[in-house]
C-alpha cells in the first residue's frame, strides 16, 4: 500500500511521466583535469538530456575534481545526455572521453541503472613568439655577412606528448636568415601553468654586425602572444662599430699623437 502511494504522488507531481519511468535513475560521473596543471581556473560543466528529470544540471569543477550528475523518471532505455564544458578556459581546448562507446560524452539509448563517466581534459593551446628583424645599414654592405640564425628558448612548455618540461630551457624552435629581406620569424609553442619565460638569441657571422636585441624578456601564459624586436646596424661597409673595437682603436691612436708630439719637443 505505501509503495502505490509512493507512486501515486510521483504521478500527481510529474504529470507527463508514467508510473513506470518513476524509478528509473541513471548517473553520469565526471572527472575534470587541466593537464599542465592548472590548479586555479574553473569551469562550468552542464549536462542535456532528452528526457526524465536532471538533479544539479550544472556544476563547476577545477582541476582534480570529480562530480556525479543523476537523472531520473525517465523511460528505460530512451534516455539520451551529453556532458560539455559551457565556458571553455581561454587558451585551452577540452578533449572529451567517455565510457563504452560515448568517446565524445555523448550518450544514446541510456538503460535504468547504468552508471556512465566522463573525462574532460583540458591542454594549453600554441602561443606565438613573432620576431621582427630590422635593420639598419650605414653606406655599402658589400664586404659585410649578412648572415644570421636565431634560436628561441622557453622554460615551462607543455609538449605535445602530454609532457611539461619545466626547470630549463627548452629550445622551442629556430630559423635563419641573410639580410633585410628576411623581416619576420614566428615560433610557436604551448606554455603550461603559469606561464613561460623566453628569449631569442641571434648568431651573426661578422663582427661589422652590432645587435641590438629586445627580446630577452618574455613571459607568457595560456592564450597570449608575444612579439619583439632585433635590430641589426652596419656602420661605413665592415668596419667594426664603435662599441666593438671603437674604444681599443682610440686609445692607440691617441698613443701615436702623444708620442709624436713627444718627440717634436725633445
Amino acid at each position: 500500500m505505501k509503495r502505490a502511494t509512493t507512486a501515486f504522488l510521483a504521478a500527481m507531481l510529474l504529470p507527463g511521466i508514467a508510473l513506470a519511468q518513476v524509478d528509473t535513475r541513471a548517473t553520469f560521473e565526471v572527472t575534470k583535469t587541466f593537464a599542465d596543471g592548472n590548479n586555479v581556473d574553473e569551469v562550468t560543466v552542464s549536462i542535456d538530456c532528452n528526457t526524465g528529470v536532471i538533479l544539479d544540471q550544472d556544476k563547476v569543477l577545477a582541476d582534480g575534481d570529480t562530480v556525479e550528475f543523476v537523472v531520473t523518471s525517465f523511460t528505460d532505455g530512451t534516455l539520451n545526455c551529453s556532458i560539455e564544458e559551457n565556458d571553455v578556459t581561454d587558451g585551452y581546448s577540452a578533449d572529451y572521453n567517455g565510457n563504452g562507446d560515448a568517446d565524445d560524452c555523448t550518450w544514446t539509448a541510456v538503460a535504468d541503472g547504468d552508471e556512465n563517466n566522463c573525462e574532460i581534459t583540458n591542454s594549453p593551446d600554441e602561443v606565438e613568439i613573432v620576431v621582427t628583424k630590422n635593420w639598419n645599414i650605414e653606406g655599402s654592405n658589400n664586404n659585410v655577412d649578412l648572415e644570421y640564425n636565431l634560436y628561441a628558448y622557453c622554460d615551462n612548455v607543455f609538449l605535445d606528448q602530454g609532457e611539461q618540461a619545466v626547470g630549463h630551457n627548452y629550445q622551442i624552435g629556430s630559423d635563419s636568415g641573410e639580410g633585410p629581406g628576411s623581416d619576420t620569424h614566428t615560433f610557436s609553442f604551448r606554455p603550461a601553468f603559469p606561464s613561460s619565460d623566453c628569449y631569442v638569441n641571434e648568431s651573426v657571422y661578422d663582427s661589422a654586425i652590432e645587435v641590438d636585441n629586445g627580446c630577452q624578456n618574455i613571459t607568457l601564459s595560456a592564450g597570449e602572444d608575444g612579439a619583439c624586436t632585433i635590430t641589426n646596424t652596419v656602420f661605413f661597409e665592415g668596419i667594426p662599430t664603435l662599441s666593438q673595437y671603437g674604444m681599443a682603436i682610440m686609445a692607440l691612436l691617441m698613443l701615436g699623437v702623444g708620442f709624436v708630439g713627444f718627440r717634436r719637443f725633445v
